[in-house]
């Protein structure tokens, strides 16, 4: 046993403390038996840990079965050569390093009465240099890390999001939407900034399926609750113009005009600048002013009921405003 130890001694260091007295750990770590007993084996040097690179992302079924099974695991990347350490979930949550790096400053900001509070106060600061950690394949024991070697903290709830992200890709929306709901669920993570994207993504990929199986109108109805949530998401106007352009054309060739200022409208209500709008508003009121012009000139040949006829016509196209307004007046008043 004494031998074992010298040999912990000259082979850990800073990087992993054990909380229990007399074993730590450093750039390795140590698979022990229970308090008292011998080391039986020493695990991996840091060299031989994965690194982020190498890390594959877990499967759907691994996530879902340790989120049933109620044992999240946590990425912990340190600093040197970005080595992936797998952990039973880290406190505190969501924002771990964040959120220690709040407490410090709150501590370190506070003053101290005297000298028990000034005691308290060190040993708060001490305590907030090390994340306690639980190796996954390890319950029993408990190991401290050094804050200042952790270069980040990949979450399960992260990864989760990530795997909802490859779902999305996929076109499996299904199954994408449980799991990002399955985060958004999880106290604490109600309102977790990293989920709304992930729900605009899902509207997008939904919207994109629906209009390839022939449904524009559902997917019409996807962008506008897209539209809802953010306006200023940097595909959407995008999409709206892709979604809506054969729509509109089928309708004026159609020439079901009504249903073709409807699309428009639809996106000029949240995006009344888009290049399409004023293309499309263009294009039917040309038609409409070509459909005046002709009512003038059967005027001046003193045909009023056709004139009148052809200002109906065009305002059926394109509701008549400013001169146009007057001319279409003066066509149907004489009929």
């Amino acid at each position: 046993m004494f031998n074992s130890m010298r040999r912990l001694g000259r082979l850990f260091g800073a990087f992993f403390v054990r909380c229990r007295p007399l074993f730590v750990s450093s750039l390795l770590l140590a698979a022990l038996l229970t308090p008292g007993s011998a080391v039986i084996s020493i695990a991996q040097d840091i060299e031989q840990l994965p690194t982020l690179e190498e890390m594959q992302l877990p499967s759907e079924d691994e996530l879902l079965k340790a989120y049933e099974d109620d044992k999240p695991f946590d990425w912990i990347v340190l600093k040197e050569r970005n080595a992936v350490v797998v952990v039973a979930e880290v406190i505190p949550r969501p924002d771990p390093l964040e959120e220690i790096e709040r407490r410090r400053q709150r501590i370190e900001n506070s003053n101290p009465r005297n000298q028990a509070e000034r005691i308290k106060r060190r040993e708060e600061l001490d305590r907030l240099e090390y994340l306690t950690v639980t190796l996954r394949d390890n319950a029993f024991d408990d190991f401290k890390i050094a804050v200042k070697h952790v270069e980040q903290v990949i979450l399960f709830e992260d990864l989760m999001l990530q795997r909802a992200d490859k779902l999305i890709e996929e076109g499996s929306v299904g199954n994408a939407y449980d799991m990002i709901t399955m985060v958004q669920k999880t106290s604490g993570f109600e309102n977790w900034e990293k989920i709304p994207p992930r729900f605009e993504a899902l509207l997008l990929a939904e919207a994109r399926i629906r209009a390839q199986e022939g449904d524009a109108y559902a997917a019409l109805a996807l962008l506008d609750e897209l539209s809802q949530r953010n306006r200023e998401h940097p595909q959407l106007q995008e999409r709206y113009g892709e979604l809506l352009t054969p729509m509109v054309e089928m309708a004026v060739g159609d020439q079901d005009y009504g249903k073709a200022r409807y699309l428009i409208g639809r996106l000029a209500k949240y995006f009344p600048q888009h290049v399409k709008v004023g293309e499309w508003r263009g294009q039917l009121q040309g038609k409409a002013d070509a459909l005046l012009q002709q009512g003038v000139q059967l005027t001046d040949g003193r045909e009023f009921a056709a004139a009148a006829e052809k200002a109906r016509e065009a305002e059926g196209i394109w509701p008549s405003t400013g001169n146009s307004r007057t001319v279409y007046t003066r066509l149907v008043s004489r009929h």
